[in-house]
């Protein structure tokens, strides 16, 4: 379903019902959604909930669905390490709204989504005059490895 996203307008949120006795994660859901979906269709946000709440009708409750916040990848977070880490860690963190980013941590797990990863190229060719285009972005994916192709490139 679509939640508002403050600065960034809208930003799909998914939910699912575990199968009973199910040990399914929303790392689990993200493969299986990633492998079969055009990156587009493919929720910022999964939550993975015992039972989805519904009304007297058997549809489901949308507005007592809880409010999904995008989290890192689950590895330890690490600081940026390099000015270009920290260059890239300062835009991500205004553009996603997230002041607590590692630099391993996925800009599309965080919530990113293709319109915010063009704001984000658009403000890092204008500080590192670096060429930087969607393609790398999006094989990048993390502060650590973005940084490493900006710097490759100079």
């Amino acid at each position: 379903m679509a939640r508002p996203d403050g600065p960034n307008g809208w930003r799909l949120a998914g939910y699912a019902q575990r199968a009973a006795g199910g040990a399914v994660t929303e790392a689990d859901l993200r493969r299986r959604l990633e492998a079969t979906l055009p990156y587009a269709m493919i929720p910022a946000e999964l939550l993975v909930l015992d039972a989805l709440p519904l009304l007297g009708n058997g549809k489901v409750d949308r507005a007592a669905l809880p409010e999904i916040r995008a989290e890192a990848t689950g590895t330890a977070r690490v600081g940026p390490r390099t000015d270009t880490e920290r260059l890239i860690a300062e835009v991500w963190a205004e553009l996603l709204d997230r002041p607590d980013i590692g630099v391993e941590d996925d800009f599309f797990a965080l919530g990113g989504h293709s319109l915010t990863a063009l704001r984000v190229i658009s403000r890092l060719r204008d500080r590192l005059a670096a060429p930087l285009t969607l393609r790398t972005f999006f094989e990048a994916r993390t502060i650590a490895r973005l940084a490493r192709k900006l710097e490759e490139t100079r």
